[in-house]
């Protein structure tokens, strides 16, 4: 087992260094606020193991935990919790489990999806562009949630949940419609900055104009064009418009 201490205030890693030995404990201390997204890879780069098993630190899974997502896992499958009907649901959406193949193979989590961003969906939604079909996990195999208020939710955010969620789903919807358009899982770096840079800008600006509606514009040259085509340019965009209720 890994915990990853993502710079806790609290001494978690000192707590479960003391009292859980055979538990491995990652330590970051270099980001002040927190990125679920870094803390999952840092975890996975120390794990040993085929499997890859993802636990948020506010669920408490139960004996048969392992044993019954054993028995739903087959090739070209990765486990999580159904689509979340109700709160206590939606606190079980960043359980899964996945192979270390199809989790290098698909990018890892996206690690400039920071706040409260959905960066799980993000990489679920990846996971099935490469193929991979969702099994799901019951919900026995949860002992206990730990309940924590919106403010304690919150504590490390730059953002609220709200605005930090519009942020990561406008980005997931974005980059999962350049992926389709490429038919590749490779998104460069630098192209997904610029993606997700202007997501934060264009959230922003809505929230200080109080307009409620937003609308994503990017555009990509077609530089893949030869033979018959190439005396002709092709450009492709995305349009993506979000409006309130």
């Amino acid at each position: 087992m890994i915990v990853v201490d993502y710079n806790c205030p609290d001494g978690t890693g000192d707590y479960v260094a003391a009292n859980f030995p055979g538990v491995t404990v990652v330590r970051e201390r270099t980001d002040p606020g927190f990125n679920a997204s870094r803390a999952r890879n840092l975890g996975a780069a120390e794990a040993r193991c085929e499997q890859l098993v993802f636990v948020d630190a506010d669920v408490i899974v139960a004996d048969n935990f392992v044993q019954s997502a054993d028995q739903r896992l087959r090739p070209g499958t990765f486990a999580k919790f159904p689509d979340p009907q109700t709160v206590r649901e939606n606190s079980l959406q960043g359980t899964c489990i996945v192979p270390r193949a199809d989790f290098e193979r698909c990018g890892r989590y996206d690690e400039l999806i920071r706040d409260y961003g959905g960066e799980d969906l993000e990489f679920y939604a990846r996971l099935i562009e490469a193929g991979l079909v969702p099994t799901f996990l019951d919900d026995n195999t949860v002992a206990e949630l730990i309940e924590h208020t919106p403010a304690e939710r919150e504590r490390f955010m730059d953002k609220d949940a709200t605005t930090g969620f519009l942020v990561g789903k406008v980005y997931r919807l974005a980059k999962i419609c350049y992926i389709r358009m490429n038919r590749s899982l490779d998104v460069e770096p630098p192209l997904a900055k610029k993606i997700y840079d202007e997501v934060v800008r264009l959230v922003g600006n809505m929230a200080k104009s109080g307009k409620q509606e937003m609308t994503l514009r990017l555009h990509f040259p077609d530089d893949q064009t030869r033979g018959l085509h190439q005396h002709w340019s092709f450009k492709r965009s995305i349009v993506l418009k979000v409006e309130r209720r």
